[in-house]
């Protein structure tokens, strides 16, 4: 026996301080291994040295090897500590028996009490995930249902993808699909570019004790990671070639690829580019409509994506494709209601909803209008018939857009009449970009429009500009440039008239 139990003691609760150390940062495996190779060396130690403890050892033994090897620890440490135990201190079958018996019993027990309150543990762990899922889809839902606007609902998504209080994935990236270029391009992303920002970003959360209906808020008023998003707006993946990013949208399957996985080069550059260990894939697919992608990884926790994390943001994708799908849709109706359908060229309600919001910001010092109307245009439907006239309309609405400065914005006001907002130019520069247009229309040629009076097409135009016009507001500025134009109608036509000059009338 050692008589020196400091020693004994030292050295044992040293070792039991590295094993702690040492098992954190090892595989479970191999911290098993450690833990168990511990054991036997204390239980070796009491048998060589310490007697008196030897049952409570052969106990506490068979207790840690039903846990880590559960059935097979169960029998081979019980038999093994017995037979030690009792050949040790003086073999007898009966007290062997016995004690064999208790032992097994014990264990048994406890193995089931284990498996019990493991698998109570899965499910509530089970109910809690759910009960989360379920509040975030809730919270999300309402959030979506209170805007059309296809980026917010967006950011709304990827929020909820990234939050801590959402899923807590650590950074998402959309790119949607576009059927007309046979391409995917980078619409939005959350997320930090580097581990460093990651952490300030979650150290700002934690201080202000951000709920995810709170980081829902934040998106109207903040500009959320603008270097991460610039980055993914300029990002455009051509679906002509075979890459992971195609095979994903057309199967409507999702991936997740590691940087060890043997993929091409497109996707190879895109996680090289944002440092990616580790990438999951996520179709967004409504009613067999490739809608587009999100990306998903973690940069920062570095923590492995699991088939439990990819269950939680599944349903999360196919509520952004139904969403994605409606909002694409709303903006389609909603484009239809401020074009005209034969020309193409915004309608009236664009005009007014465009001068509204003109007017109700800093008014631009060199706004202006200009009126367009037609000369003789009933003489030359009741001639040509009115789909003549419409074919006119529609080449003198093209020929409009292409001749005004870029900036500018067309409309078809109703019937004949047609109109410009320039909001960059002086009362000069209106009148060059008037007559410019009137001499290009004469110049151009039109459907039997030798039939006119005149044996060609024109127009009267008359413009107003917002220097000459005291107290101006939307509806005084149409008012001025349609007086301009009614002028230059009652004094000779195919000409242009300014406001100023019904002024000085």
């Amino acid at each position: 026996m050692i008589n020196n139990p400091m020693l004994i003691f030292g050295h044992l609760i040293a070792l039991a301080i590295a094993l702690n150390w040492v098992r954190f940062k090892i595989s479970p495996f191999w911290n098993r291994l450690l833990l168990s190779i511990g054991m036997v060396y204390f239980y070796s130690f009491s048998i060589l040295y310490i007697n008196d403890w030897l049952a409570f050892l052969s106990f506490v033994t068979v207790l840690f090897f039903t846990y880590t090897y559960k059935w097979l620890g169960l029998v081979l440490s019980s038999i093994t500590s017995i037979i030690i135990y009792f050949t040790i201190l003086e073999f007898r079958f009966l007290p062997l028996s016995i004690a064999l018996l208790m032992m097994f019993s014990v264990g048994f027990i406890l193995h089931f009490s284990i498996q019990f309150f493991r698998k109570h543990r899965i499910w509530k762990q089970l109910l809690l995930d759910n009960s989360k899922q379920l509040n975030i889809l809730r919270e999300i839902t309402m959030a979506i249902q209170q805007t059309q606007d296809l980026e917010r609902i967006i950011h709304i998504i990827v929020t909820s993808i990234t939050a801590g209080h959402g899923l807590g994935f650590n950074r998402a990236m959309v790119f949607l699909h576009e059927p007309d270029l046979n391409a995917l391009k980078g619409f939005l992303a959350i997320g930090p570019l580097d581990m460093s920002e990651g952490f300030e970003k979650w150290k700002d959360i934690a201080r202000h004790k951000y709920r995810l209906i709170d980081l829902l808020d934040r998106i109207d008023k903040t500009d959320l990671d603008p270097e991460l998003n610039t980055l993914v707006k300029q990002m455009h993946f051509s679906l002509n070639e075979k890459t992971v990013l195609r095979n994903v949208l057309i199967s409507g399957d999702y991936q997740l690829i590691q940087t060890s996985d043997s993929i091409d080069a497109t996707t190879t550059q895109l996680m090289n580019q944002f440092d990616m260990d580790e990438l999951l894939i996520i179709p967004m697919i409504h009613q067999s409509k490739r809608i587009g992608l999100i990306l998903i990884d973690n940069p920062v926790t570095k923590k492995p994506i699991t088939e439990s994390d990819i269950d939680n943001v599944m349903p999360l994708a196919s509520q952004a494709a139904l969403a994605v799908e409606q909002a694409k849709l709303y903006q389609d109706i909603e484009a239809m209601t401020f074009k005209d359908g034969l020309t193409n060229l915004f309608n009236q309600r664009a005009l007014q909803r465009d001068l509204q919001s003109l007017f109700e910001g800093a008014v631009p010092q060199n706004l202006a209008m200009i009126m367009i109307d037609i000369d003789h245009f009933k003489h030359y439907n009741d001639t040509n018939g009115h789909l003549l006239g419409n074919d006119v309309l529609e080449k003198l609405a093209q020929t409009i857009k292409q001749t005004v400065p870029r900036n500018a914005l067309s409309y078809r006001f109703g019937g004949e009449e047609f109109c410009v907002l320039c909001t960059d130019h002086s009362t000069t520069e209106t009148f060059k970009i008037a007559e410019n247009l009137r001499k290009t229309i004469e110049e151009t040629s039109f459907p039997n429009e030798n039939t006119q009076p005149n044996k060609t097409l024109t127009v009267t135009i008359g413009f107003a500009h917002i220097s000459h016009i005291s107290q101006a507001n939307p509806s005084q500025l149409i008012n001025c440039a349609d007086d301009a134009l009614y002028k230059g109608k009652n004094t000779g036509k195919n000409r242009v008239t300014s406001f100023e000059e019904v002024v000085k009338q």
